[in-house]
């Protein structure tokens, strides 16, 4: 096989990995929301005028009610003792946990400070979301979970070859609509449209032209150029130049 077609199998699995991200939305954020507005009527005891998580940390004695009903109603959702464990306190804003239905996941993701973009756009946050809340437990196994995790991290983060045989771009691509035909996911519309581009990448050598048309390909273009630094291959430079154009615009 030919270096540009391990290149360009690595470039399928980048925008794999963004395409997933997108069609896990719907799901994502519907049962967020359901659960953030069935705590909050619950916890309906008014709001936290000092912000207790930053202030207080770990002595949640000295919480107040509203705060401290958030993380004891959190904490039932929880899976993980080490994770709960694990949970820095003082990097989350309870305050807002009555507000925002992604500041209060953050409680269920592990790392959540070193995401660079928004909390459910990144598919590392998702993949710990997705296993550390009960919520999606009954619903996704945790070797879905697993997989989805090996692909973006083998095959795309820590990949510094950004090469891939085809056999890993399948497996990889494999992993990723395996997670979105999970049944309370496939039905949502983010993920029919997601199915059907991954397909797309499986059965094609090339990123098809309309995913490139997308507003979503700059963002995948940077990501890859972020691997490209830290690449051991410089041949792979000059693959990536020789579509440059083609991928920004």
């Amino acid at each position: 096989m030919s270096d540009i077609q391990q290149f360009d199998n690595f470039m399928s699995v980048a925008f794999g990995l963004k395409i997933t991200v997108e069609g896990l939305q719907d799901f994502v954020t519907d049962f967020l929301k359901a659960t953030h507005r069935d705590i909050y009527v619950k916890c309906s005891l008014g709001n936290c005028n000092i912000d207790c998580s930053r202030k207080f940390g770990h002595v949640f004695r000295r919480w107040c009610l509203v705060c401290l009903t958030w993380k004891n109603e959190l904490h039932k959702l929880n899976r993980f003792k080490n994770h709960w464990d694990r949970i820095n306190w003082k990097e989350i804003d309870t305050v807002d946990f009555p507000l925002s239905f992604e500041e209060m996941a953050k409680v269920f993701v592990q790392d959540f400070k070193s995401v660079r973009q928004g909390l459910l756009q990144d598919l590392g946050a998702l993949m710990s979301l997705l296993k550390n809340m009960k919520t999606y437990n009954g619903m996704i196994s945790d070797q879905t979970i697993a997989n989805v995790q090996r692909t973006r991290n083998k095959n795309f983060a820590h990949n510094y070859t950004v090469f891939l045989h085809d056999l890993e771009k399948t497996q990889s691509i494999d992993s990723l609509i395996t997670l979105l035909r999970v049944p309370e996911i496939r039905s949502t519309e983010s993920s029919i449209k997601a199915l059907v581009d991954l397909e797309d990448l499986k059965l094609n050598q090339r990123i098809p032209e309309r995913l490139l048309q997308q507003s979503s390909a700059e963002e995948v273009v940077t990501s890859i150029q972020k691997r490209m630094e830290a690449s051991s291959h410089d041949i792979a430079g000059v693959f990536f130049n020789r579509d440059l154009e083609v991928y920004c615009h």
